[in-house]
């Protein structure tokens, strides 16, 4: 779930500094680390090492990686439609 998080958040908003999105996705540093070098393996994401004092590494997503826009917009649709009933599940299983 991390990676569409991810690719959706890049596809946005074009660029982020590693710092950035571990503020907008709420997840460990090292696990967002594996994970933007698991997209980026699958060129789903641009790595850029910035020659700055200190160095900043920003992230952006591939021409390959906006391809995927219509299975992201698709599942977060199917999870907007379904919220309701699945929530809706859970509670009565914890009331039980």
């Amino acid at each position: 779930m991390e990676r569409l998080s991810l690719t959706f958040k890049l596809r946005h908003y074009r660029k982020f500094r590693f710092k950035e999105l571990a503020k907008y996705i709420s997840i460990s540093p090292r696990m967002l680390a594996k994970e933007l070098r698991d997209l980026e393996m699958n060129r789903l994401v641009n790595r850029k090492v910035c020659d700055t004092k200190p160095i900043t590494v920003e992230y952006s997503i591939t021409v390959h990686g906006e391809t995927l826009q219509d299975v992201i917009f698709a599942m977060r649709e199917l999870g907007f439609r379904h919220r309701d009933e699945i929530v809706g599940i859970s509670n009565k299983q914890n009331i039980s």
